[in-house]
């Protein structure tokens, strides 16, 4: 974000009128970022003459993209661009990943088919006006997930895909509940690596090799596909992933800026209305599986925190943890 993307003057007053109800997509500040994804997706000034290139910019010159054929890790294309001096903006996308990870470090399958893609964020910059306080941090996995949800959404015209607490994209069947897209953010030299990995098409081979690969942080979690909703059926890879990516990116932006200026609050009626578990029991696990809390969800909280009320009647907001549904 350039120095003249955030507004000069204090932040706005937060609306707590708002009933808990309201449809965000009526929210003027929702809409003004949702306006950015078709502004921001527009690629520059003779780029459509210059397609084959390696670097492609969009959004005012905001992303600088690069895209290659296969690396190990789109997030040390990152960590190495962030050594360098890199500003925001920066964006690395690669075919396949060789050596991806995701949250907590866990392995992050990429087979061709996939969209992934990595980029710096840099929301603490002091040349940056209004500042952001540190403790805001933990709210972009909400933001990230939300406009990444909201894009998709879009493309695959249907309501059936949830976010997982805290940034986990699922899609919703009679059948369960199968990873879409999985994110990662880690903080690397005072800016934010983020790394996001989507499916599009299941990878060659039988229907239980495809539910298990896919963007998925481990090895057996059932992945679920873009190319499954009718909206995309029979749409190629290639057509599809060049159409989400700017369309990622702008809505992304437009988020992020707004973000910048009024934190997560415009945001959070969006977010809780597609939380995946709301409303029902479930368990959260450290990463080995050791119980940390039980209890209903009631949504997450403005400090990016998941919010459950136990069987007292007690409630607890939890910053860190696994959620799995109670049986």
């Amino acid at each position: 974000m350039n120095n003249a993307s955030r507004s000069q003057d204090a932040a706005h007053p937060q609306d707590t009128s708002r009933p808990q109800d309201a449809n965000p997509l009526k929210d003027a500040a929702f809409l003004q970022a949702i306006a950015h994804l078709q502004e921001a997706a527009r690629p520059q000034e003779g780029e459509e003459q210059q397609a084959s290139a390696e670097v492609k910019t969009y959004g005012g010159g905001f992303w600088r993209v690069t895209f290659f054929d296969e690396v190990d890790s789109t997030n040390n294309c990152v960590k190495e661009a962030i050594s360098k001096g890199a500003p925001e903006g920066i964006c690395f996308v690669a075919n396949r990943q060789t050596a991806a990870y995701g949250r907590q470090g866990r392995s992050w399958q990429s087979p061709e088919g996939g969209l992934y893609f990595s980029f710096i964020l840099d929301p603490l910059s002091e040349h940056l006006q209004p500042k952001v306080d540190q403790s805001a941090l933990p709210t972009l996995s909400l933001l990230l997930s939300l406009a990444v949800r909201e894009t998709l959404a879009s493309f695959a015209q249907t309501d059936k895909i949830k976010i997982k607490w805290p940034n986990d994209i699922l899609v919703i069947s009679d059948e369960g509940s199968a990873k879409l897209v999985g994110i990662s953010l880690e903080m690397i030299g005072g800016k934010l690596c983020c790394g996001i990995g989507i499916n599009i098409t299941s990878p060659s081979g039988s229907a239980e090799d495809a539910k298990a690969a896919g963007s998925t942080e481990e090895l057996g979690v059932p992945a679920a596909y873009l190319e499954s909703f009718d909206a995309l059926s029979g749409v190629a890879f290639d057509q599809i992933s060049g159409q989400l990516l700017p369309a990622l990116l702008g809505c992304i932006q437009g988020f992020y800026e707004l973000w910048c200026e009024e934190g997560i609050e415009p945001f959070m009626d969006g977010y809780n209305g597609l939380l995946y578990n709301k409303g029902e029991q479930v368990e959260l696990e450290t990463i080995d599986g050791e119980l940390l809390y039980a209890g209903e969800v009631i949504g997450a909280s403005s400090s990016g925190e998941l919010l459950l009320r136990t069987e007292q009647g007690r409630v607890i907001a939890a910053n860190s943890g696994e959620v799995h549904t109670r049986h």
